[in-house]
């Protein structure tokens, strides 16, 4: 069973749904999982309503909290997924959308990823030109695969480990969000720098396509905005603003 997850935290976050809402080529991807769960953490009403009203993403369950802490609801979440057994998952957070690339066939990318029965994750923000490294390329039809780890991330300057989208087997979830990350980090910003230090250290697979970004993070709300302007004029660029 491949399930996503997909996670909102703060209030007055509805803009980024109405942004999904007309993001085809996402959608395309979500309807392709077997289930698709939606967290909302501390989020408004609003922002739920807006959802449920225009939502188009089919298969989907809805995990609502409210006054726990972030990395409380990542608990919770890997509850679900062993729950319903999952075998592979897709992670993504609220502003990550698709970067409208036509190239990589889905359904062959979902077919090599089910390939990968233990130990596999695969980053669909990032790419060869991003990254500046050389790694043996893995050829497919429609897309190429770099094999790189969360080591040779780090040697690049990138963050080893981060929250842009990515997919991968579900033994995984176990190893990035451990023990320490549970209990002794509780807000998003503070937990991926814990993850970013663990894995300057710890090599675990962070393959990338050779040439294709598929979806990446969108910052145009929330702390991290210094690239907003930016963002914003690329999301009206897609016609998905």
């Amino acid at each position: 069973m491949l399930v996503s997850f997909r996670q909102t935290y703060g209030d007055e976050r509805w803009k980024l749904y109405e942004i999904l809402s007309k993001d085809k080529r996402m959608i395309e991807f979500y309807n392709m999982c077997d289930l698709n769960i939606q967290s909302f953490h501390n989020c408004s009403k609003k922002t739920i309503e807006y959802f449920n009203i225009h939502n188009k993403i089919k298969n989907n369950k809805q995990l609502i909290f409210n006054n726990i802490s972030y990395t409380d609801c990542i608990s919770e979440m890997k509850k679900e997924l062993k729950k319903v057994k999952t075998a592979h998952f897709f992670w993504a957070q609220d502003d990550s959308f698709s970067d409208n690339n036509k190239d990589v066939d889905l359904n062959e990318l979902i077919e090599y990823v089910k390939s990968h029965k233990l130990n596999f994750m695969l980053n669909l923000a990032h790419n060869k030109e991003m990254m500046w490294i050389e790694y043996p390329v893995e050829e497919h039809k429609t897309f190429n695969i770099l094999k790189a780890s969360t080591i040779s991330w780090s040697e690049t300057g990138r963050w080893s480990m981060d929250d842009s989208p990515y997919i991968c087997t579900v033994d995984i979830i176990d190893e990035i969000y451990d023990e320490t990350f549970l209990t002794k980090y509780f807000d998003v910003w503070k937990s991926e720098e814990y993850l970013n230090e663990k894995y300057k250290k710890i090599k675990l697979p962070r393959y990338l396509l050779d040439k294709q970004i598929i979806f990446k993070n969108y910052n145009i709300l929330g702390r991290t905005t210094w690239k907003a302007e930016y963002a914003i004029n690329k999301l009206i660029e897609k016609e998905l603003l």
